[in-house]
């Protein structure tokens, strides 16, 4: 396949995105464009709701400035929106060509939930105990301060990466043998006599502690060193000694005049790596947590057969088989002309493949992305791919262009973020060109007392305390408006600072909370995202319940509870 035709635009935040995007769309609906896209040829893909409303409502407003009045009352006849209504519409417009019913019952946003449910309600009670004791030997994703450890999280891991990847259930044994060979090739060769390991930690050990203690010059480090001796020869004799406190041993560092006294047990502990029982431990619990995955994927798949339900996933596996079949393609060829992606760097690989089969039909793409963002891997996304699809752009007769411009902040500002960011992003293989870029804004005299980056250093203890700080900070700030000129926009009058011109980054829900209420405690206003309440679990089942009372067909509302209750598919009346 060639990549002829598909543009991959990078636009860095605040470059005009979404402006470029509108541009491309309605210059190739224009009535006098060379080569015109009748609306129903176009697919513009976003990844949100809010993204493909604000796309639309550009598109549609740029139509009515040119006076294009019958382009923009064609509007929704483009496929237009998120990728998973473009694969629910493609679905309910082409099934009956293809063979499939056109009745799609979709469950919407629980798939992540009832992923886990199905698999952790597929294992027996022997495969749940070895995993966990496996994962307790092996201190898997272990939480030191409850000291709990985690194997459900790799588990829904490779359950989600094969379903985005169209990996069947039956593949995963063969991957896990490779995962597995993988692995131990990264350890030292096995050691023939694990016992005899066994047996040499524990004379050193004995040796280590009982030199030690004679030799203990009284400083903190020796003492700390004595601790972590005793704990380990505690945990040696109830036969508990982890891998972890092998590797603690092989780091033991008492004060440098005593350190001869601890050489022997270093050298004995460093070689845990060799121990078979490590290598048979990180077999089993590899090929345990592959099988895990392979059992819930067959059981959430039989769990969706039986109630007649698809998620979001099987939507766009479903539309990929759609394209191939071969009325459906003849049908789309004919059809489609240009293919729009916003948030290319989200792109899993499932919604890869679609993008590239709608191209080959279309024969014109623009897909607009920041490949910077790509490395925090949000739903799916794997910078490797995005790299991978641009070299092959470029390649193989593609073109690839740059939004270079910030269009939003002020000119010392971006300056000092090109800096920055440039020298950030060097060592996760960014050139200075892809990072960098000019100011479109003009230097403002009403700004010039104020600088464009300031910075609050706080001394706390703990996160109540960011919290109490942060407010506290923003409080001032607003005491002392004047001295925070803002540029209004919808005026374009510099005036002080108000509330609503303040935004808070948080790492968590539970942080922006806590700084809510801290503001809040402070007499200042502030707005936060919160679920509305059918979005908690407890509206989610109050209003499938209703649904289902009202209409006893009701497949999907009766899934939705029994996937929240284990209702087993009984009738509304049993269930009351």
């Amino acid at each position: 396949m060639k990549a002829e035709g598909i543009t991959i635009v990078g636009a860095s935040a605040g470059s005009g995105k979404t402006y470029r995007l509108t541009r491309e769309v309605t210059e190739a609906v224009a009535a006098g464009s060379a080569d015109r896209v009748e609306l129903p040829g176009l697919v513009a893909v976003t990844f949100t709701k809010k993204a493909h409303v604000e796309l639309e409502a550009r598109i549609r407003e740029k139509l009515v400035q040119e006076e294009a009045f019958e382009e923009a009352l064609q509007l929704p006849l483009a496929y237009v929106g998120t990728v998973h209504a473009a694969a629910l519409r493609l679905l309910q417009e082409f099934a009956l060509d293809a063979g499939l019913s056109p009745n799609v019952d979709v469950i919407a946003g629980n798939e992540t939930k009832l992923l886990r449910q199905a698999f952790e309600r597929s294992l027996d009670e022997g495969t749940r105990q070895r995993l966990v004791d496996l994962a307790q030997r092996l201190e898997l994703r272990i939480d030191h301060r409850t000291g709990r450890t985690d194997w459900v999280t790799p588990v829904a891991d490779i359950m989600d990466l094969a379903r985005s990847n169209r990996i069947a259930p039956e593949a995963l044994r063969a991957m896990a043998e490779r995962s597995v060979d993988g692995l131990l090739a990264l350890l030292p060769t096995m050691a023939r006599d694990g016992a005899a390991l066994d047996t040499a930690l524990a004379g050193a050990l004995e040796e280590a502690e009982r030199s030690l203690a004679a030799g203990n010059d009284g400083r903190k480090n020796t003492a700390d060193a004595l601790k972590l001796l005793a704990r380990a020869r505690e945990r040696l004799a109830d036969g508990e000694l982890r891998w972890s406190d092998w590797a603690k041993l092989a780091t033991v560092a008492p004060s440098k005049a005593c350190e001869r006294h601890v050489l022997a047990l270093r050298e004995v502990a460093a070689r845990y790596e060799e121990h078979p029982r490590l290598h048979v431990d990180l077999r089993e619990i590899t090929l345990a947590i592959f099988d895990a995955a392979r059992a819930g994927l067959v059981a959430y798949r039989s769990w969706k057969e039986e109630r007649r339900v698809v998620d979001y996933v099987d939507m766009l596996d479903r539309a990929l088989d759609l394209v191939d079949h071969p009325r459906v393609r003849e049908e789309l060829a004919r059809r489609l002309r240009f293919v729009v992606v916003d948030e290319f760097q989200d792109t899993s690989p499932i919604q890869l493949a679609l993008f590239m089969r709608l191209h080959t039909l279309a024969e014109r793409s623009v897909w607009v992305g920041d490949r910077k963002q790509c490395i925090f891997e949000y739903a799916g996304a794997d910078p490797v791919l995005m790299d991978s699809v641009s070299a092959w752009v470029e390649r193989e007769g593609g073109r690839r262009d740059r939004l270079s411009t910030n269009r939003r902040s002020r000119p010392a500002l971006v300056h000092a973020c090109s800096e920055l960011f440039s020298a950030a992003l060097a060592r996760h293989g960014f050139s200075a060109g892809e990072v960098a870029v000019s100011a479109y804004r003009p230097d403002d005299a009403r700004l010039a007392p104020l600088p464009p980056l300031g910075v609050w250093v706080v001394e706390t203890a703990n996160k109540g305390d960011d919290a109490e700080a942060v407010a506290e900070g923003v409080r001032r700030l607003l005491e002392r408006a004047a001295e925070t000129p803002i540029i209004d926009r919808t005026t374009g009058e510099a005036r002080p600072v108000r509330p609503g011109d303040v935004a808070v980054l948080v790492t968590t829900n539970e942080g922006a909370a806590n700084l809510a209420n801290a503001l809040h405690a402070r007499g200042v206003r502030s707005a936060i995202a919160r679920a509305g309440l059918f979005e908690t679990p407890e509206g989610t089942l109050l209003d499938a319940a209703l649904r289902w009372l009202l209409d006893g067909r009701d497949r999907l509302s009766a899934a939705v509870v029994d996937a929240l209750l284990g209702w087993r598919g009984q009738d509304p009346d049993a269930w009351l």
